[in-house]
């Protein structure tokens, strides 16, 4: 004889792929002769980050945060998102980063105060530990 009841255990699990969101807009035809009115009217585009881009902001996000939160090459940020079905060019991300540049002026100022009260800092890309204090050493 089963025991009355039930007993539930959790697993946390990650599913994570691209798709498209399809964005449908009706689209009116005038019914009457009236000159100053257009012969078809539809509903303008929803708007987007870069506007002749098809990826919305959610992917922008991640790459932006891939790139320089967690300091992944273009390459591997292209390879992570194409195992996840969505092939990106290298180029792509790129170009939409120039396009994007002028988005974070108004932040520069501000990164540009905080990066330079920091005691330590590297210039670039790698995890070589310039600054590593050595005992008994200068430099």
């Amino acid at each position: 004889m089963p025991f009355p009841g039930t007993e539930t255990s959790d697993i946390i699990a990650v599913a994570v792929q691209a798709y498209m969101r399809r964005i449908q807009r009706q689209r009116y035809h005038k019914g009457c002769a009236c000159p100053q009115v257009a012969g078809s009217i539809t509903a303008p585009p929803a708007p987007r980050l870069i506007p002749t881009s098809p990826f919305g902001v959610s992917v922008w996000t991640q790459v932006w945060l891939d790139t320089y939160l967690s300091g992944h090459p273009t390459h591997r940020v292209c390879k992570a998102w194409s195992q996840h079905g969505l092939p990106l060019a290298q180029g792509t991300l790129t170009d939409g980063r120039h396009k994007m540049a002028a988005l974070f002026e108004p932040l520069m100022p501000l990164l540009r105060e905080r990066q330079r009260g920091e005691k330590l800092f590297h210039g670039d890309e790698t995890r070589w530990q310039v600054f590593a204090e050595v005992a008994g050493t200068t430099g």
